[in-house]
């Protein structure tokens, strides 16, 4: 004669929920067991022995540079530059004289109006200009 169980109603909800708790606790177990050992391993820290030296710190790049501050300038009249005071980079101050230029033309021209003015200024310069305008007058009666 076999026995059979006889379970009641109760009693069989309570084994099927604890088998369900069982299962998940192990699928839950597996999973996060599983991820870890998946995860990248962190690589060691590396040591040594602090010394004193000095830091060097090398950059470079392509772009365009541009000055913080800039001034433009130039000279009242053109022609050559004869002497340069100053190189590029250098510092400057307002009024200072950063360059020369050739004065030989300008020097000529003054010198031919200063003889043009002394000319026109000395006492027989004035007078044959006064007896000159007098016989045009004289030409128009």
């Amino acid at each position: 004669m076999k026995k059979r169980f006889n379970l009641s109603g109760k009693l069989r909800w309570l084994i099927a929920v604890l088998i369900i708790l069982v299962v998940a606790g192990g699928g839950t177990f597996y999973y996060t067991n599983s991820t870890k050992a998946s995860a990248p391993t962190e690589t060691p820290l590396q040591t040594t022995t602090a010394t004193r030296g000095n830091i060097v710190l090398y950059a470079n790049g392509t772009g365009t540079l541009a000055a913080a501050k800039t001034a433009s300038f130039g000279f009242a009249t053109s022609g050559q530059i004869t002497e340069l005071d100053v190189k590029i980079g250098d510092t400057v101050k307002a009024g200072q004289v950063i360059g020369k230029m050739d004065d030989t033309e300008v020097k000529a021209a003054y010198d031919q109006a200063k003889r043009t003015l002394g000319d026109l200024t000395t006492p027989g310069a004035a007078n044959a200009r006064i007896g000159a305008s007098r016989g045009r007058h004289e030409s128009f009666r």
